[in-house]
């Protein structure tokens, strides 16, 4: 079984007490049980548990036994144990037993606080940042762009037109560059154009000198 030893016992009258004496009574705190009982049917077997001398274990018990003016429990005039059949029963063993309950639920919280923190900061950083829509180009800005690439206006028109009826997607994605576009625009209207000049120039008759 395991007994919390709470770190006050170094500010008890008990550890103004001899070691073998000190040693004892930490041998009986962890030897006891959940109601205090500490099983030790003769001092000899105490003293062998908390490997002393007979005779120190009975000073030790001895000392336990009797009133203590310096305790800082005034029940029972400050004695700490009491003999009952097959061992001892410590006296502050129940006020021992809710500290150390307020102790464990404190902790219990606190880890729990933690755990709960813990699980808040993780969730605010596996966030996905919300994606704002970007404002599509208004019928001035694709005619000002346009002119800076040498592309006629009729044709920025068109531009727009074409790009505002299908929500400004190249294809199956959304445009990522209005200037890029435009460009791409004016390349293939010049293309376009090219077989065309080239087929008038084929039909002119020449005439025979």
């Amino acid at each position: 079984m395991y007994n919390k030893l709470f770190v006050k016992i170094l500010d008890s009258s008990i550890w103004l007490e001899p070691t073998t004496t000190r040693i004892c009574w930490i041998t009986l705190l962890a030897a006891m049980d959940e109601h205090g009982y500490a099983h030790f049917s003769a001092i000899q077997n105490l003293a062998e548990r908390a490997r002393v001398t007979i005779e120190e274990a009975q000073a030790a018990v001895d000392c336990f036994l009797a009133p203590d003016p310096n305790s800082g429990d005034p029940d029972n005039e400050g004695r700490r144990v009491e003999r009952v059949p097959g061992g001892f029963m410590i006296l502050n063993s129940v006020k021992h037993r809710e500290t150390l309950n307020r102790v464990v639920a404190l902790e219990q919280n606190r880890l729990r606080v933690k755990r709960f923190r813990e699980r808040q900061s993780g969730a605010v950083a596996t966030e996905k940042p919300v994606k704002t829509r970007k404002a599509a180009p208004t019928i001035e800005e694709v005619k000002l762009a346009a002119a800076k690439i040498g592309l006629s206006e009729h044709e920025a028109e068109k531009f727009h037109a074409f790009y505002e009826s299908n929500g400004w997607k190249v294809g199956k994605n959304p445009m990522r560059s209005m200037v890029g576009s435009l460009a791409g625009w004016k390349l293939r209207n010049q293309t376009r154009k090219a077989p065309e000049s080239n087929q008038i120039q084929e039909t002119i008759p020449i005439k025979a000198l």
